[in-house]
């Protein structure tokens, strides 16, 4: 009985499972340590509210909607939008310098990150980032999700609905090679790993390109039957995300089909695949996150779809979610709802809610 008790105390106060994992055997069975999360759950709520709930700054510049977002290092944001533009923003000396690009004749959709280093090209921690169709974008802490501390990237790869892919070096800010007709439609998505690029469409095709040549490199990854809104690849293992409601896993060293992924009730917007590449994280116009375990094809969890916690700014999306990432156990989501949300990405209990005063109007 006394348990009971401290779990309601609990569990009226705020989501109890994602701040404390103490557990003690109890009368044979294993259970959480209720009176423990309550006295010191504070304690940690307030250290995870100040790595992450700094103010927002409100990234101006763009007159049209921002289709995606990258950190490009600790302190450099890169951003793309429907003005057809690129815009970077570096943080020194505790200002935002930003400057535009021009960079596509059409709406800039999808960023990618390269390393890639070429000299026929070339003549010489846990920040939430998202994008809006206000025209601006939101950086939400100091500290960033970096690719590599401070260097920058030497590449950086931008795809448009002109169809076409630019490659652009970082140390000059220019553009170095540009890929035309890519694809017979919008170029949503691009993954870049060891010199390979992989891009997506609208069109329904996966393709892979060659950094240095900017040439097509032959694949037997058909995509899929209806426009594709994102691709991750890792190693040989590619996943895809499609107007269809699936999500594809192919392998690409014989373009094989591994999976076909369903149980999403609308569009896929967003992929990722963790490190081991065994199991693919999905989000869509469903207002759901869901884990797949490759191996098995099922479905062994939904995010989002659920609600653990009696405060509204703790509940689930309530309309599309384009975006998701993962960092250091948590899962970050931003959503056609106006809101960016952090979720325990071990119970799927969502812990903070960006929105209203310091979110988005778009």
């Amino acid at each position: 009985v006394v348990l009971e008790l401290w779990e309601l105390k609990c569990t009226a106060r705020w989501t109890c499972e994602n701040y404390l994992l103490k557990k003690r055997k109890y009368m044979g069975k294993t259970l959480l340590n209720w009176r423990s999360l309550y006295l010191h759950g504070d304690k940690r709520v307030k250290q995870w509210a100040t790595a992450y709930d700094a103010p927002v700054v409100s990234l101006k510049g763009h007159h049209k909607t921002v289709y995606s977002v990258r950190w490009l290092n600790s302190t450099t944001i890169l951003s793309g939008s429907d003005d057809k533009k690129l815009r970077v923003c570096e943080h020194a000396k505790g200002k935002w310098k930003c400057h535009s690009l021009r960079a596509h004749t059409a709406g800039v959709y999808s960023l990618g990150l390269g390393d890639f280093v070429s000299s026929s090209m070339y003549s010489s921690g846990g920040s939430v980032v998202s994008g809006s169709s206000g025209g601006s974008g939101s950086a939400e802490s100091a500290a960033g999700n970096n690719n590599n501390g401070g260097a920058l990237p030497r590449l950086v790869f931008s795809g448009s609905f002109d169809k076409s892919i630019r490659i652009w070096d970082t140390q000059r800010w220019r553009s170095v090679r540009t890929i035309s007709n890519a694809h017979q439609w919008g170029i949503t998505g691009l993954q870049y790993e060891n010199g390979r690029l992989v891009s997506c469409s609208l069109d329904g095709g996966i393709h892979f390109w060659d950094v240095e040549t900017g040439k097509q490199i032959t694949s037997r990854v058909v995509g899929h039957k209806m426009g594709i809104y994102c691709c991750e690849l890792r190693g040989n293992v590619l996943t895809s995300g499609s107007v269809d409601e699936t999500v594809n896993v192919w392998d690409v060293r014989d373009g094989s089909l591994v999976r076909e992924l369903k149980g999403h009730d609308d569009e896929v917007t967003c992929v990722r695949l963790d490190a081991e590449a065994d199991t693919v994280l999905s989000c869509s116009g469903d207002a759901t996150v869901r884990r797949w375990d490759i191996a098995s094809g099922l479905c062994i969890d939904v995010i989002g779809g659920r609600s653990m916690s009696a405060d509204p700014s703790h509940s689930p999306h309530t309309d599309w979610i384009w975006s998701l990432d993962v960092q250091d156990g948590y899962l970050f989501t931003g959503s056609q709802d106006h809101t960016v949300k952090c979720w325990d990405e071990r119970t799927g209990a969502c812990i903070q809610t960006w929105s209203g005063d310091k979110g988005h109007k778009a």
